[in-house]
């Protein structure tokens, strides 16, 4: 019995399949799984730096940090201001804490030291071109801030700076409505160079607007000359132009001009005035062979009247006629130049003054210099 039990259980034994016995490997290999895991955990290279997860973006926000004016000298100018914009990005505020600027050339200044979460502002970096060589120059300012993380932004402006000049700024007057002569127009001449300029005397074309200087002063921007303009409460009514001519001791700058536009009302039908060419364009040339030619029509009823111009150099002769069937008196001009006129003459005015002042007509003349060949 016994050894039939045993041959019955041999035989068992044999019939098992191989799956069969698959499975409980299977079993223990799963069961094994996380010591395997720790163990190649353990064979991998503890000197690598840990992954960093937390860091996190510096909160203010320049909407440019380089600010290039190109490879060309820009236009002369007392004081470069180059902006940059600037938002908090962030969900704390931010504290501005010091700003570091390349050189003692540039003064940072900052609109808010501190920027809530969201608020904006802007940093502006002037720059005395005054002070500074022409050619290229490249301008730093590091701005250290809290965030409340300690954190430093870096902003650069490249520019090439022209040669030293004098300035008129602004260069022409534009008034436009009702004038009084209680209020003054600001002029400044403005010279960067290192020899300062010497406005002797400054003078207006047109009866109804007068000029004066206001101050002078001298600082790091360069030298600074204000020149006041004043216009008549009963301007004749349409476009009038005048010329505030300013003359110095400068041979290199004799002469500047501020071109004056003011208009206050349309004249009405019965004091309408006829101007053909609204610009003469001359050259600036003596000769009646470079002569520029004007027609004037104007209301009879205007009287007498005279004929002005500028600048001194400059002269008009003229033929009057009556056209048929109006009211009107009609001038025919002849303008030219008895002589070179000043260096630095850009602009001429001829000027209509009649009914005893209260009625002028001014046309505009634009000077050409004619071209020297250097050969």
């Amino acid at each position: 019995m016994t050894s039939v039990d045993s041959r019955f259980q041999a035989a068992s034994s044999e019939s098992v399949s191989p799956m069969s016995r698959a499975v409980p490997v299977a079993v223990a290999a799963l069961a094994l799984l996380p010591f395997l895991g720790s163990v190649m955990f353990g064979m991998s290279d503890q000197s690598s730096p840990p992954l960093d997860v937390t860091r996190t973006r510096p909160a203010l926000i320049f909407s440019e940090y380089l600010i290039d004016y190109g490879e060309e000298p820009i236009q002369p100018q007392p004081v470069l201001s180059a902006e940059f914009p600037f938002r908090n990005g962030g969900r704390q505020a931010v504290q501005v804490e010091q700003l570091i600027p390349s050189c003692g050339c540039v003064k940072p200044q900052m609109s808010r030291t501190t920027i809530p979460p969201g608020e904006s502002g802007k940093l502006v970096l002037p720059i005395v071109t005054a002070t500074e060589q022409p050619g290229f120059h490249s301008y730093l300012v590091r701005v250290r801030y809290a965030d409340p993380e300690p954190r430093e932004a870096q902003l650069e402006v490249k520019v090439v700076l022209p040669e030293r000049s004098v300035l008129v700024e602004p260069r022409a007057l534009f008034l436009m409505g009702q004038f009084s002569a209680d209020e003054e127009h600001v002029v400044t001449v403005t010279d960067l160079r290192e020899t300062a300029l010497n406005v002797e005397s400054v003078t207006s074309s047109h009866p109804g607007m007068t000029a004066h200087i206001v101050s002078r002063v001298r600082d790091e921007t360069g030298s600074r000359t204000t020149v006041g303009i004043r216009v008549a409460d009963g301007l004749s009514a349409g476009s009038q132009r005048g010329l505030v001519e300013v003359r110095t001791g400068n041979p290199e700058y004799p002469l500047l001009q501020i071109p004056v536009l003011a208009r206050s009302r349309e004249r009405s039908g019965a004091d309408s005035v006829v101007v053909t060419p609204e610009e003469v364009r001359l050259i600036a040339s003596p000769g009646p062979q470079h002569a520029g030619r004007l027609s004037l029509a104007f209301p009879e009823k205007w009287g007498k009247f005279r004929i002005e111009t500028c600048p001194t150099q400059l002269t008009a002769h003229f033929e009057e006629d009556h056209p048929a069937g109006t009211d009107l008196r009609r001038l025919q001009l002849q303008l030219s130049f008895t002589q070179m006129p000043t260096v630095g003459t850009q602009h001429g005015v001829v000027t209509l003054v009649a009914d005893e002042g209260r009625e002028t007509i001014t046309v505009p003349v634009r000077v050409i210099w004619p071209v020297v060949s250097s050969n």
